[in-house]
């Protein structure tokens, strides 16, 4: 995938972007497991949004027992989102089942740096509600997928968040307006908008459980 002509600013973003997409849903290891095009959604003129919208699935969503999904951490990891979409094929690798990942980045994280200054989004969490806004829709829509005759049932889907993504999914979890996601995973955490146990226990199906191993503090959401 090659560019040709001369390209505007904007131009050259928009291709480096779809390069990088193609490269992340053709791997060229023949080994890699299916890869999947969930969303995609480009930059339109005149529309408010910083970057290509999309989410890539590893695995086959349509079928999988367990689905899990992870949101971007800022606008530079669309540089790495091959890298994302591996490291999200090496822990289904591990998994025991049927399972596919997702890597989501269906919204516009914030951006890390802007020129020569650091963008202070980073410090807000407009971003991540709105973000949290689109990937409980994503996810609603991807359970809902699954319910009609003939398919394969209701997965169980887990949200992972690491860093500002997983305040991101704290407010997926916190504001979906229906309750899809079974468990959740919080880690490198600035914090979440769930900021009771209640408020957890009510947004994944089940209950919050608490341990401090090793004088370490673990939060745990999952199904009983």
């Amino acid at each position: 995938m090659e560019a040709s002509g001369t390209l505007t600013e904007e131009d050259r973003k928009k291709y480096e972007e779809l390069k990088d997409l193609n490269e992340a849903i053709h791997p060229k290891d023949p080994n890699a497991a299916q890869r999947q095009l969930l969303l995609y959604d480009p930059v339109e003129p005149g529309e408010d949004q910083d970057q290509l919208h999309a989410a890539v699935g590893v695995g086959n969503v349509d079928t999988a027992k367990t689905s899990a999904s992870k949101p971007a951490v800022s606008t530079r990891a669309w540089r790495n989102i091959d890298e994302y979409v591996k490291d999200m094929e090496n822990i289904r690798n591990t998994s025991n089942g049927d399972t596919a990942m997702v890597t989501y980045f269906g919204y516009d994280p914030p951006h890390l740096f802007k020129g020569d200054n650091t963008d202070l989004s980073v410090t807000d969490t407009e971003r991540a509600a709105a973000g949290g806004g689109n990937l409980a829709n994503f996810l609603e829509g991807l359970h809902d997928s699954r319910q009609g005759a003939g398919e394969a049932g209701d997965p169980r889907i887990t949200a992972i968040g690491h860093s500002y993504g997983s305040t991101t999914t704290g407010y997926c979890i916190d504001t979906g307006s229906r309750r899809v996601v079974d468990s959740a995973v919080f880690y490198g955490s600035p914090g979440v908008p769930a900021t009771e146990r209640l408020g957890l226990q009510r947004a994944v199906r089940r209950r919050v459980r608490d341990a401090k191993p090793g004088g370490h503090y673990y939060r745990h959401a999952q199904c009983e």
